[in-house]
């Protein structure tokens, strides 16, 4: 990922909102001319006619999926029921057109609307063959977790991102959550080797000041739950050294951008350790320089996702990651922060190194859906490598 670019942008973030809790941390400087947003539709997608089930997070034993038991690590693998689950999962952050993060998430105090909008993406994402969501604030409203419930998707639950939450509220946040069947893992911090658990602005943490909050929120994960595996998400490959100190720590995310490969990263990871690693942000802007390039995007996604397949722990042997996390589901309107909320702004940043093919992070236009839900062509063609036979339709 960038420092320099995150550095840059996250005084700008820390003075928005004290509630800054897991933003995503690519930042947008020097934005050309906005271009006119356009007017598209949403797209119809029927729903389902059954009850949503009931979540009861007091309960123990909740409906589970079939086959369902707690997962848990083996050497590299992750069991899920019993069998190697591959992680097919897209980041998923639906801030509203107007809104910006967090209190534009639809999945926050959502109204009815924002429950049909929150349906059809997830109705849309596992058509395309996704089976995971990776969020950047924990889901706690009990009719979307019925809906993740209903969709049979997993969920990696963000509990620990800004250096400011109290470890009461992480502890919380995991009581709410372990019996849900759709949980997955705890995530704590992201990419916070760059960010600081996002400090900066406010009261700069420093790497090692960072590094004891992530060890103080592992214990707290601990402390409320001993069953579920508990993830970090570092920028690049961090050191032998900090995998060790970190010993608490299951399974390692890593955010990498860096074109139409990953390079070595994950043969050098092999050697770093016995744990299981994914890819917890890959993929490409739609962008290419300042006009629109939807056939670059799908070859950046599509090409990545296929090297993650070819190296995936559950086709066993010495393979190394459980799999990865698109980046992202849909385009967000609010994150250049020169450019206007309820407009979709072409800003970008080049910090040396990035998404193919230009090397320019266009933060408003990773989506592999628009924010009005219409696919890029990266959804039709991504949907071909993860559900093959069923490729052929159209939404």
């Amino acid at each position: 990922m960038r420092a320099l670019a995150v550095f840059a942008v996250l005084i700008l973030w820390s003075c928005h909102s004290p509630d800054v809790d897991s933003r995503r941390t690519h930042a947008v400087h020097n934005a050309p001319q906005k271009p006119s947003p356009s007017p598209l539709q949403p797209v119809p997608v029927p729903m389902p006619d059954a009850e949503l089930p009931e979540f009861d997070p007091s309960q123990d034993q909740t409906i589970p999926l079939p086959g369902q038991d707690y997962p848990r690590l083996r050497t590299r693998q992750l069991l899920v029921g019993g069998r190697p689950f591959i992680m097919r999962a897209v980041c998923w952050n639906p801030v509203r057109k107007g809104g910006r993060h967090p209190d534009g998430l639809l999945f926050r105090n959502p109204s009815a609307s924002d429950l049909t909008q929150i349906e059809q993406d997830l109705q849309l994402m596992t058509a395309m063959g996704a089976n995971t969501i990776r969020t950047y604030e924990a889901i706690l409203d009990d009719r979307v977790l019925a809906l993740i419930q209903r969709y049979q998707l997993r969920m990696i639950v963000p509990v620990f991102s800004y250096f400011a939450t109290p470890m009461s509220e992480v502890t919380a946040r995991v009581q709410k959550l372990k019996n849900h069947p759709g949980t997955l893992f705890w995530e704590i911090g992201n990419e916070w080797n760059y960010n600081q658990l996002y400090s900066a602005g406010a009261q700069p943490l420093g790497f090692e000041g960072a590094k004891e909050l992530v060890k103080k929120a592992i214990s707290a994960v601990r402390s409320a739950d001993q069953r579920l595996p508990i993830a970090t998400v570092y920028g690049e490959l961090p050191s032998r050294e900090l995998i060790e100190e970190l010993s608490g720590i299951d399974i390692w995310g890593l955010n990498i951008y860096s074109g139409l490969s990953f390079g070595a990263r994950l043969q050098t990871w092999r050697g770093l350790t016995n744990k299981p690693m994914y890819l917890a942000e890959y993929g490409a802007d739609a962008i290419n320089k300042t006009t629109l390039d939807e056939a670059s995007q799908a070859k950046a996604v599509v090409a990545l996702s296929q090297e993650i397949q070819n190296q995936l722990s559950a086709s066993g042997g010495d393979n190394v990651s459980l799999g990865g996390a698109v980046f992202e589901w849909n385009d967000e309107w609010w994150k250049d922060d020169k450019g206007a909320a309820d407009q979709h702004d072409v800003g970008g940043v080049a910090p040396g190194g990035g998404p193919y093919p230009d090397s320019i992070f266009n933060e408003e236009w990773w989506g592999m859906v628009d924010i009005d839900r219409k696919p890029r062509a990266v959804y039709h063609e991504l949907k071909k490598l993860w559900k093959p036979d069923l490729s052929e339709e159209t939404f």
